[in-house]
């Protein structure tokens, strides 16, 4: 009989979990739906930048790799609550709904900054230092020529490497030109971080985006 009803108050459980999941799916995707929306004097204007598209998604310093993540999460959105840059959003997509993904739209993951690690408790994203994160490369940074500003408009622009905190940008001549200079990015020492993609002036899509990694490296 105990088992009976355990096996009852198991699947109510399953059935409100599920419920839930749902429900919070689509209140996460009204909400990335309306990211690009701002309110001024009453009014909703659609802001010009746009997320980059990428083939792998970026997950937190810390959470080992891609699957570790997927397999581990709960998504109790506790590291979500406790970022402080707000760049962990839940996710949208079916095969990975409602687990937190980075977007760097409103910032990007500082290198001193453990935030997500402190409160995870599922082994997720596994406890780490400071010193160990500055060195945890979570994606690298890829340029597109067409988008840049110095390449589509003959301007010069060096924001993604002045704010690159890992130092992994750096401007070198173009080829064929003596005054334009354009991002070099060094793979081995960027840590994907996200700060040349938030920084990015070009517009509507980053001239500078980060692409994930399936498996966390150290450098």
């Amino acid at each position: 009989m105990k088992k009976k009803c355990t096996k009852k108050i198991e699947n109510v459980d399953l059935g409100r979990r599920k419920m839930l999941s749902i429900t919070g799916a689509i209140v996460a995707s009204t909400a990335i739906k309306a990211e690009g929306m701002n309110i001024e004097n009453g009014l909703a204007f659609i802001e010009d930048k746009k997320i980059p598209i990428r083939h792998t998604q970026i997950v937190p310093s810390g959470a080992i790799s891609h699957n570790n993540f997927t397999k581990k999460c709960t998504a109790c959105q506790k590291c979500i609550e406790a970022c402080p840059e707000k760049i962990l959003r839940p996710s949208s997509k079916l095969t990975t709904l409602m687990i937190p993904e980075v977007s760097f739209e409103h910032g990007y993951c500082k290198p001193d900054c453990t935030r997500c690690s402190d409160v995870c408790q599922e082994g997720a994203i596994v406890p780490i230092t400071k010193a160990e994160k500055s060195s945890i490369q979570i994606g690298h940074a890829v340029w597109i020529k067409k988008n840049c500003i110095a390449t589509a408009d003959g301007k010069e622009c060096d924001v993604c490497a002045r704010h690159c905190p890992a130092g992994a940008i750096t401007m070198a001549k173009a080829e064929n030109s003596v005054f334009m200079k354009i991002p070099m990015i060094n793979t081995v020492h960027c840590i994907g971080c996200g700060a040349c993609e938030n920084s990015c002036p070009a517009q509507p899509f980053c001239a500078i985006y980060v692409e994930g990694h399936l498996i966390h490296n150290s450098i």
